[in-house]
């Protein structure tokens, strides 16, 4: 968990950045005005293609505002547009024509009426607080720690958190912490963020391996089947070999697996059943593999000359 210094110091830097964002968003409405104005010349188009665009913004109330656009802007130059219009900053806007929201990399000549200098667009205002809290997270994943409770069961607030930091699965909600998608997610970045999953989805194997596959020493908190997987196992030594004192105690003993292990991950012996640390065979794998193995064979292992040399 964060400590208050901790906290304090990720709020700040994720103030700056928020900050720099703001200053970025209000040049980008400052440039969507001036284009409005008159002796700017606005972007070359196709011949044959509209020339303006005048475009109705409605609210789920009724009309907003009604702005004049190139077609070949982006939505998000026309989101800029609107802002500067009705005062709605850009990130808290969600524009549909009909039932589709526009993303913002897509142009108005593709998904405007071809025939029509006329569009009709709603606008859908986003929750300042719930964008605010979906700036913090993206930048720095732990935030989460400091949302609301209400935003730590938001799916996609948590799963923003997730991408960006594996660990702050450790604050979402609990019934997040047993959905799939965000776990996995959490997984990949950061697998030590097993440790914070549902124990239903501690014993989903692909949520496992892919938690193993970003941090061995997971393994500790998958479910008994998945330690007992010797697939599993040995994707998490590859990745630590410490991992291997958290797999099933059967396959610490199984003298085939052993061998596998260690030719992987020599250092892997020091959790091999005792019986296996006085195996020849298998010592001289870790060996070969590690030199530094040696430590953890037995005695007469460590005494045999053939073995040390």
């Amino acid at each position: 968990a964060l400590g208050a210094e901790d906290i304090g110091l990720l709020q700040a830097f994720t103030r700056a950045r928020l900050l720099e964002q703001e200053q970025l968003i209000e040049d980008e409405i400052e440039a969507a005005g001036e284009c409005e104005r008159p002796g700017v010349q606005a972007p070359a188009r196709p011949s044959g293609g509209r020339a303006t665009l005048d475009v109705r913004v409605n609210g789920l109330s009724g009309p907003l505002c009604n702005v004049r656009a190139d077609p070949l802007l982006s939505v998000r130059e026309m989101k800029c547009k609107v802002a500067a219009a009705c005062g709605a900053p850009p990130e808290h806007q969600r524009l549909f024509i009909g039932s589709c929201e526009l993303a913002d990399h897509e142009k108005l000549v593709d998904v405007t009426p071809p025939s029509s200098p006329i569009a009709d667009i709603t606008l859908v205002r986003v929750d300042p607080v719930w964008q605010q809290c979906m700036d913090m997270v993206t930048i720095a994943g732990m935030q989460l720690a400091v949302a609301p409770a209400a935003l730590r069961d938001d799916r996609a607030i948590v799963l923003a958190a997730v991408r960006q930091n594996g660990a702050a699965l450790e604050y979402a909600s609990d019934e997040l912490r047993a959905e799939r998608e965000v776990v996995f997610a959490a997984a990949q970045e950061r697998g030590m963020a097993l440790r914070f999953a549902s124990r239903d989805l501690q014993a989903d194997r692909d949520v496992a391996r892919a938690a193993v596959q970003s941090d061995g020493a997971a393994l500790q908190f998958a479910g008994p089947a998945q330690r007992a997987d010797r697939d599993l196992v040995l994707a998490a030594v590859r990745g630590d070999s410490q991992a291997f004192q958290f797999a099933d105690e059967q396959l610490q003993g199984d003298r085939d697996f052993v061998l596998a292990v260690v030719q992987e991950a020599g250092l892997a012996l020091e959790f091999a059943s005792p019986g296996l640390r006085c195996d020849r065979a298998v010592v001289e794998a870790a060996v070969l593999q590690d030199g530094v193995a040696l430590e953890f064979a037995c005695g007469e292992m460590r005494n045999n000359r053939e073995v040390v040399l």
